[in-house]
């Protein structure tokens, strides 16, 4: 009888401590998947069933309507050209809200090296209602100066727009040519009422270096402003 009673009891110590052991692992499930649904943890990707993602193609980062990843997408555009043909890169800029990308953009058709990229960075100087998309646009027409048209609406805009620095990348990218066409548009801002532009226009015809400049550069030299007449120098 004693041998039964043992036996007994050593069955009820077992189940017991089944018993517990199930309900500290049910409870313990439980808190698992609430700590899940809150997102405290995120569980792996065979819980989820989601799987892991493939990353997002450049147009689909383009796309997102987070601002941190279309910025993403842009800079990959910038310094991967060819990923996207220009005709959607300036589709995509034309609906992009954030002037950071659009100015990234603007680099992106730029670096592809085709002239057909002339129009949107126009368009861009002359209509983007933000100046350092104007600017940026400015500075890249600086590569296709060999068009004379470009070089006409580069000093078109340095004498419409408002702002220095627009301004200033404009009459630099004019130096970048050493066509008459260019120094003449460089001479009509000797007498500009801002010094600083005066002072961007001697820096200019001094890149330039052609026989042309170098007389502009004279008129400079007696400039009123000090920094002006420094930025003529002497000529050799």
């Amino acid at each position: 009888m004693q041998i039964v009673t043992k036996h007994a009891n050593k069955k009820n110590i077992f189940t017991r401590a089944r018993e517990r052991a199930c309900s500290v692992i049910f409870i313990a499930s439980i808190l698992l998947g609430l700590v899940y649904s809150t997102g405290l943890i995120v569980g792996p990707s065979w819980a989820s069933g989601k799987g892991t993602r493939a990353p997002l193609s450049v147009e689909d980062q383009l796309n997102s309507s987070d601002r941190d990843i279309r910025l993403q997408g842009a800079e990959k555009l910038r310094t991967h050209p060819g990923t996207l043909s220009n005709a959607k890169i300036s589709q995509l800029k034309t609906q992009e809200k954030d002037p950071l990308i659009r100015h990234r953009l603007n680099q992106a058709l730029a670096r592809s090296g085709l002239s057909t990229v002339v129009v949107d960075l126009l368009n861009s100087l002359k209509s983007d209602s933000d100046i350092v998309v104007r600017q940026g646009a400015a500075q890249e027409l600086g590569n296709y100066t060999n068009n004379l048209d470009v070089v006409k609406e580069l000093a078109q805009s340095a004498k419409k727009e408002t702002d220095s620095s627009v301004r200033t990348a404009c009459l630099l990218s004019l130096s970048v040519s050493q066509s008459e066409e260019a120094t003449k548009s460089l001479e009509k801002f000797l007498n500009d009422n801002d010094p600083q532009i005066r002072r961007v226009v001697a820096v200019g015809l001094k890149r330039q270096n052609t026989i042309s400049s170098k007389k502009l550069l004279k008129k400079l030299q007696s400039d009123p402003d000090e920094d002006v007449r420094a930025a003529a120098g002497v000529l050799p």
